[in-house]
Parts: structure tokens; C-alpha cells; sequence
């Protein structure tokens, strides 16, 4: 399962058991690097680089999202996936249910499970029976909870909803989403307790009443954990690699032919689809996950700006001591003075600060190692590019500073660890009171280990998934509203936006 799961994806190179990984995507030179970075470097004797076309593995450490080039469409007479041998989430256990679905029907259903006895059921759906017509419904068989946002009106919607036993075993324990936002609920009915059968094999598209799904749906999730509001948010966007803690089952609807839908957690619950020749696969770019995993870069599709006078970003971040670092973000205006810095007294990281104010350039600081080193001269040209520094104590060239992913400056590191610093780590200021950052920020990274130049290269474009090795806080700056950024590693991390 392991073998088939992976064997089409570019691993990270952290990933259990592995000792050594050589990716061959070199395109040049004579060695070829271990992605492990264990050291195993190989070097090539007489063997070439040849004019290839694309390679076989162009989808990165994280495949492209699904949806960028497939979903697929129901046409609400007979279409329907059934799960053969698979009973979905069963009992009182904790589940998820997530899609992205796209449908005009006000009454669709997106899965369902179970047996037609009280409390028995699950079903997760659209609805008109009574109340407010086309918002998401989760019913039970002997109760129901209704949500209040309409998500028929023929446009893609991220949908989920959770169940956490120990809250209750009613219906009233059960939370809505839309869009990555907890649904006010409108009305419930409760006269069964949540004990879900092992009935009906689990369908996609619908129910035990031919409730059926007309229209396109892609990206189908089942976890046996309740997700929280900031995971179901976090991770709607991004297509998952299916080895995620409580991922019980994943359908991608990425196939675009046959009638098969694989299970891409491995675990063999793949579907089939019935209906004949009437369930069809889009080929489509107007899809749910545009942004999928690989924003180009992050800040194509949101970015936070600080007018240089009062903004910045307050996050509860400390504790960044150790024997190594890495922050890396990716930065548009003038002045990137304090663009991330922690600082109390003599003590002070800080990756971006003006030397001259007249003539600006600017230097990544560490307290702990002397001198800073150059961010490089194009940082503040007004264009956007990523900006880098790593640390590792006591190593040759083991202080770097990276621009676009190209090594701008680098010296022997000093055999002082950094210290922790008994302040807040703020992006945009020195202390909220001054020196304050210029410029539009995004997709701040802090890393608990010193990033290798192929890592900082190979992923400054990436949208992180929040779970990478090494990763301590990962804020994305794509809220887009309010005055909370939230920290994607689920650290809980978030900053606080102050503007004057």
C-alpha cells in the first residue's frame, strides 16, 4: 500500500525509514544530492544528462491540486460512487466529512452511510425538507441539524461537518461548514442519539432515499477525528497526501477516465461509479482548489501591507534558542526593516534590518554571531521575492542569506548557541513602537533547523501543507479579513494584526 500510495509522488526526504534519496533532477553538473540530508551525495562517472522533456515527477513534494484538472460531474438521475466492503465512520466514534461540491439542486446528497434505524444513519447532504432551502443538513434517522448558508447556486463550495462524541451524543454536537466557516445553524430536531450502524456500503452522491448529487464534486474526505474550525479552514485549499493523522478515507475524483476513484490513503476503500456513461469526468480549470499547494508565489493570491508607521503582527512565539534557524518569507516594498525580529535588551533576532536609512540596505542579526550578513540589494526594489536566512552553530558557512532562493552572503557560524528570548516575536516592528516594516509580507516561515540551499530553492514557491519536519510556526497572511493570522502548523502560534 505504502509503494503504490507514494510511488507517484516527490517525497520531502524526511519521511520515516528513509536512509537516502536521490531525485536525479539535477539537469546538470556531476553530483547528484541526497534529499535525505544524511550526505549520501553520489557523483557521476560517464553517465550524462540528457535533453528530457518534463520529469517524471513534476508534481513537487506536494502533487497538484486535483481539481486544477479534474472533478467529477453527477447528473442527478443515477450517478452515484459506492465504497463496496466500506461502512464510513460507525458508532458513537468521532468523524469529518469534507467535499467541495458545485450544484444548483437544493436537495443533493454528498454521502451517506448507515441503516434506516433510529440514530442509525448519516447522512451529509443539501436539503428543502423544512426551513431554509439549499443549506447543508446532517440527519440521523430520528434527528437533524440544518445550516443557514445556501451552497446551491451553481457555484464550487467547500463543505464539511464534524461530530465530537464527547460533547453529546445529539445532533446538536454536530457542527457545519461552509467555505471554511462554522455555520450558524438555523434549526435541529433531536429525538435519537448519534450510534451510527454498519449498514448500506458508504455512497457518494446518494442516500437511502435516491436523494441524488446533480452537478460536479471533487476532494472527498472522511476523517474519524473531529477536525477543528482552524484545520477545516487551513487545509480546504490544499490537496492532502493522504497519510494525515485521522484521514480514514480520500477520494481526489482526479482520475478523468474509467470508473474507478482511488482511495489515496492507502487503505483500499476505492470506489466505483454507477450510472452507466452519464457520470463524467470535467476537465476543468474553473475548480474549488485554484490555489491547490503550489501558489506561485504564495503572495499571488493574498498578502498583508504595513504602511511603515504603526502596523505590525503580535504572535506569542518564543523560545527560538538553539543550535539552529531559519526564517523565510517573501516580501514587496522599500523598507523591510523588522520584518520578522524578536528582541529584549541585548538579546535579539532579527531577519531584516536597515543599516543605512539614507541609502538603505539591509542585514539578517543574530545576537549570539556578531555581524549581521547582506539580505541582498533587490530586496526592497519594490518587486516581490523571497527572502531567507539559516543558522547552524559552529559550521563552515553556517551563516546564509538566501534572495530567491540564491545564496547572497555567507560566513562560518560561532560556537554560541542562540538564546531564548523572553519576548514576543513580532512581524513589521521593534517592540510595536518603532522601526517599523514598509511593504506588503507574506508566507512567514520559522524553522527549527538550518534549511539546506536546495530546500530553500526547491520550496520557496510551495504552499506548505503545516506538518513538514522541522516547520515550528507557518504564517500564511491569507485571511484577507479581521485581525487574527493564523498559524498553519496548528501550534496555535496565531498573531495579532495592530494597525494605528
Amino acid at each position: 500500500q505504502e509503494i503504490a500510495r507514494d510511488k507517484d509522488i516527490r517525497l520531502q526526504g524526511d519521511e520515516y525509514g528513509m536512509v537516502a534519496y536521490w531525485r536525479l533532477d539535477e539537469g546538470t553538473g556531476t553530483t547528484l544530492k541526497d534529499a535525505t540530508n544524511q550526505g549520501y551525495d553520489g557523483t557521476i562517472h560517464g553517465a550524462t544528462w540528457p535533453a528530457l522533456g518534463p520529469d517524471p515527477l513534476p508534481i513537487g513534494d506536494t502533487p497538484p491540486p486535483p481539481s486544477a484538472t479534474a472533478a467529477l460531474s453527477f447528473d442527478g438521475s443515477d450517478d452515484v460512487i459506492e465504497v463496496t466492503g466500506y461502512k464510513g465512520i460507525t458508532g458513537t466514534t468521532d468523524r469529518t466529512v469534507e467535499a467541495w461540491i458545485k450544484t444548483d439542486k437544493a436537495d443533493a446528497t454528498i454521502a451517506a452511510w448507515g441503516s434506516l434505524d433510529t440514530g442509525k444513519k448519516w447522512v451529509f447532504r443539501t436539503q428543502s425538507d423544512t426551513g431554509l432551502v439549499g443549506v447543508l443538513r446532517v440527519e440521523i434517522h430520528g434527528g437533524s441539524i440544518i445550516g443557514s448558508t445556501p451552497v446551491n447556486d451553481d457555484q464550487w463550495h467547500h463543505v464539511a461537518c464534524t461530530f465530537q462524541s464527547q460533547n453529546s451524543l445529539l445532533v446538536t454536537s454536530i457542527e457545519l461548514y461552509v467555505d471554511g466557516q462554522k455555520e450558524t445553524i438555523s434549526s435541529s430536531y433531536s429525538a435519537a442519539s448519534i450510534d451510527t450502524a454498519s449498514g448500506i456500503d458508504l455512497l457518494i452522491g446518494n442516500d437511502h432515499h435516491n436523494k441524488r448529487f446533480f452537478g460536479s464534486m471533487d476532494e472527498v474526505r472522511i476523517w474519524n477525528i473531529a477536525r477543528t474550525a482552524e484545520e477545516i479552514d487551513r487545509d480546504k485549499s490544499i490537496r492532502l497526501l493522504g497519510n494525515e493523522h485521522g484521514l480514514v478515507a480520500y477520494w481526489r475524483l482526479n482520475e478523468l477516465s474509467g470508473t474507478t476513484v482511488k482511495d489515496a490513503t492507502g487503505q483500499g476503500n476505492d470506489g466505483t461509479i454507477l450510472g452507466g456513461t452519464s457520470a463524467v469526468w470535467r476537465d476543468t480549470t474553473l475548480t474549488p482548489l485554484s490555489i491547490g499547494a503550489t501558489p506561485a508565489p504564495p503572495s499571488a493570491t493574498a498578502a498583508l501591507s504595513f504602511d511603515g508607521a504603526n502596523d505590525y503582527i503580535r504572535t506569542p512565539l518564543r523560545n527560538l534558542g538553539g543550535d539552529a534557524l531559519t526564517i523565510e518569507y517573501w516580501f514587496r516594498g522599500n523598507n523591510l526593516q523588522s520584518a520578522v525580529r524578536q528582541q529584549s535588551g541585548t538579546s535579539f533576532i532579527v531577519a531584516g534590518w536597515n543599516v543605512n536609512k539614507t541609502h538603505p540596505f539591509s542585514v539578517h542579526l543574530l545576537s549570539n554571531d556578531g555581524g549581521g550578513i547582506k539580505v541582498g540589494e533587490a530586496a526592497m526594489d519594490g518587486n516581490w521575492h523571497h527572502v531567507a536566512m539559516t543558522w547552524k552553530r559552529n559550521t563552515p558557512n553556517g551563516f546564509v542569506s538566501y534572495l530567491d532562493g540564491n545564496v547572497v552572503e555567507q560566513r562560518n557560524s560561532s560556537n554560541t548557541a542562540i538564546p531564548n528570548i523572553n519576548a514576543d516575536l513580532l512581524l513589521g516592528s521593534f517592540g510595536s513602537t518603532s522601526e517599523f516594516m514598509q511593504g506588503e509580507l507574506d508566507d512567514v516561515r520559522i524553522w527549527r533547523t538550518a534549511r539546506t540551499a536546495d530546500e530553500i530553492q526547491s520550496n520557496k514557491d510551495i504552499r506548505l501543507l503545516g506538518n513538514e519536519h522541522g516547520l515550528l510556526s507557518y504564517w500564511r497572511l491569507d485571511e484577507q479579513t479581521g485581525t487574527t493570522v493564523y498559524d498553519a502548523t496548528g501550534r496555535g502560534n496565531h498573531g495579532t494584526i495592530s494597525i494605528g
